[in-house]
């Protein structure tokens, strides 16, 4: 595969088209035409492809191919045609990454440890393509490449966003090469424009067709061969972007270390790539890229580095913040609170369907917590309801809570009870909850069960800080947990009414029930959930009183 040594080589443009897509931050109206999103990993067991279903509406969606037309598309020239048959219109919409994110961002980590060192969710780069593919348009097997920065902490992307604005087409698969293996170099060792040609003997190991709206994510660091399939039919439109990650700065001496004394060949991230402001894939070729040195997709050359001397380090704690990152405040993913009145007490609201696993996942996240001496308060609603509904009807309240197929046979009447002490007053339920927490003293309410947007509503209205985790599962999963389809269950507000909320702290599916995918929920828990978690004696490690339910 060709690839020059500056890249891109098509214009560059400001495009503002982000006013094209809703601002889900409201909470007060949803469009209808958001549909449920739906997250699940492409290679089971493996973190590396994701996929994200119904990000973006059908209206979103033509609307932006709209407007990209009427800019118009170029050819890019770093590849030759029987490489890279497309067009592009390349343009920086720091707007566009603040829309994206505050959508994606919970689908993506919040941590990743990458050569034995920490990155942080920091931001897209602003720097985004529209790709257009005709007939025949393609992309033949290759490896997308991490930008890499230096300034002010060390930075590089991680993760490769693409978004399909439609589907009227035939062909374009996006396919993986899972089992490909490749020899890896050091950076720069191969000579700029050198022809790399990848030819994978076995057939590719997954695919994505492409959906309308929705999302392929991959990590481009840890990378995997992958191609985009010929186009048969029809026109492809795609929207691609990069998510960058920050280092943690007590991480630093540990990352130039490794820089030092480790194999170049082991290592992702390059520090001579760094200070170039250049780009890496994972077989070792380096390339200069706009989006790392125009101050829009990182931070302009001629600031000082942060790996430099003493000197230039005092010198750039002078640089205003604004200076130093565009418009970073408003796009940038730090779900820490600055509100010195926030209530001590934060609520941690799980949601998903039947059997997707809710009450598990929450078991780990109480006991990932407690053993960082925290004070959490484990309860949920349904188990006030059931207290309550089986002393009204004389059942056994404790067999309501664990036996799965005697509670479902009183699923409804439960409801039922529940929507009409509801009626009388639609706050008991909850007040009732909060209030517990508060008289044990706990640092943490984690309600397994939040259903409603009512719900939800009366928590963000009670508290600065709310965080909102949703799990997800196959339905072959959730039936073999037990769940049994019932449309007159499943069409329930219960169940339904959360579908379309867009905004949850971070989102988990829950279908895979190997080894792997046990290793990954935990990977999830400790580094995405955890540091979601808005408690300032959290992030500080302060002790506090362990109580609450199990």
């Amino acid at each position: 595969m060709l690839i020059n040594s500056i890249e891109p080589t098509c214009p560059v443009h400001q495009d503002s088209l982000s006013h094209l897509l809703q601002d889900i931050r409201s909470h007060q109206n949803f469009s209808s035409e958001l549909l449920a999103p739906r997250f699940r990993f492409l290679i089971p067991g493996s973190p590396k492809v994701r996929v994200v279903k119904n990000l973006v509406s059908a209206a979103e969606s033509q609307n932006l191919i709209q407007a990209v037309e009427n800019l118009g598309f170029s050819f890019p020239t770093a590849f030759d045609r029987s490489v890279r048959a497309c067009e592009r219109r390349h343009t920086i919409d720091p707007g566009m990454s603040h829309a994206i994110m505050s959508r994606l961002s919970c689908y993506l980590p919040e941590i990743v440890n990458i050569d034995d060192v920490r990155w942080r969710l920091k931001r897209f780069t602003h720097h985004w393509r529209y790709v257009k593919y005709f007939p025949k348009g393609h992309f033949i097997p290759h490896y997308d490449g991490a930008k890499m920065l230096r300034y002010p902490l060390p930075a590089m992307t991680v993760f490769t966003v693409q978004i399909y604005l439609n589907d009227d087409f035939s062909g374009g698969e996006t396919r993986f090469y899972a089992d490909y293996e490749t020899v890896r170099q050091a950076s720069h060792d191969i000579p700029l424009g050198e022809v790399r040609e990848f030819k994978p003997a076995n057939l590719p190991t997954h695919q994505v067709k492409p959906e309308k709206g929705s999302v392929l994510i991959f990590d481009h660091v840890r990378n995997v061969l992958h191609d985009a399939a010929e186009v048969q039919s029809g026109v492809k439109y795609i929207l691609r972007g990069d998510v960058l990650y920050e280092v943690l700065e007590e991480d630093v001496p540990k990352l130039l270390i490794n820089a030092a004394i480790k194999d170049p060949k082991t290592l992702n991230w390059c520090l001579e790539t760094a200070i170039k402001y250049g780009t890496r894939n994972y077989i070792g070729e380096v390339w200069v890229c706009d989006c790392a040195c125009d101050g829009l997709g990182s931070i302009p050359q001629d600031k000082s580095s942060y790996l430099n001397t003493e000197e230039d380090a005092s010198s750039q704690s002078s640089i205003e913040e604004e200076e130093i990152v565009h418009s970073t405040e408003k796009v940038d993913i730090q779900n820490h609170s600055t509100c010195e009145n926030r209530r001590s007490l934060v609520p941690i609201l799980v949601s998903g369907k039947r059997a997707s696993g809710k009450d598990y996942i929450s078991n780990l996240i109480y006991q990932s917590l407690t053993e960082k001496n925290l004070s959490v308060y484990r309860t949920s609603l349904g188990s006030i309801n059931k207290r309550l509904y089986a002393a009204s009807i004389g059942i056994d309240a404790t067999r309501l809570e664990r036996d799965r197929t005697f509670k479902e046979s009183h699923r409804l009447a439960m409801i039922e009870h529940h929507m009409k002490r509801n009626a009388q007053d639609p706050e008991w339920c909850l007040r009732a909850v909060v209030t517990n927490a508060e008289q044990a003293n706990a640092q943490i309410l984690l309600l397994s069960d939040i259903r409603t947007r009512q719900d939800l509503a009366w928590f963000r209205q009670q508290f600065d800080e709310v965080v909102l985790l949703r799990i997800t599962a196959s339905d072959a999963a959730r039936r073999a947990r037990g769940w049994e389809p019932c449309p007159e269950k499943d069409s329930l507000p219960t169940e339904t009414d959360l579908d379309g909320v867009l905004d949850w702290t971070a989102c988990w599916d829950n279908s895979d029930f190997s080894t792997k995918g046990h290793a990954l929920l935990h990977e999830w828990i400790e580094n995405t959930v955890i540091p979601r978690i808005p408690l300032p004696n959290l992030q500080n490690g302060c002790l506090g009183n362990d109580s609450g339910e199990k």
